[in-house]
């Protein structure tokens, strides 16, 4: 794994964020994270991902702290005003 390339998939547990995870950890490149809002079991997580359960609609501190981390960010989530407000704040407070 090369350092220094950390994906965050936000909603990466959806139809297209679980197909996206699947292909990042194909690559052997990055170091992938998933931000999901519903509960995932041990038996759908993927090998090597590390999953944080958050609804980022209610949570700008936790969004900030992880995104201040990240490299590549990928925004799959249902789109919604406190989501996109959220993500924003988060993305302007890390940088």
């Amino acid at each position: 794994m090369k350092e220094g390339k950390h994906v965050l998939v936000i909603g990466g547990t959806g139809f297209l964020g679980e197909k996206l995870v699947k292909n990042l950890v194909r690559l052997e490149d990055f170091i992938v994270s998933v931000i999901h809002r519903n509960p995932v079991s041990d038996i759908e997580k993927i090998q090597g991902v590390n999953y944080f359960q958050e609804d980022i609609s209610l949570s700008v501190s936790f969004l900030t702290q992880i995104i201040s981390s990240v490299t590549h960010i990928f925004l799959l989530t249902q789109p919604n005003k406190a989501i996109i407000d959220n993500f924003l704040i988060s993305v302007a407070r890390s940088h």
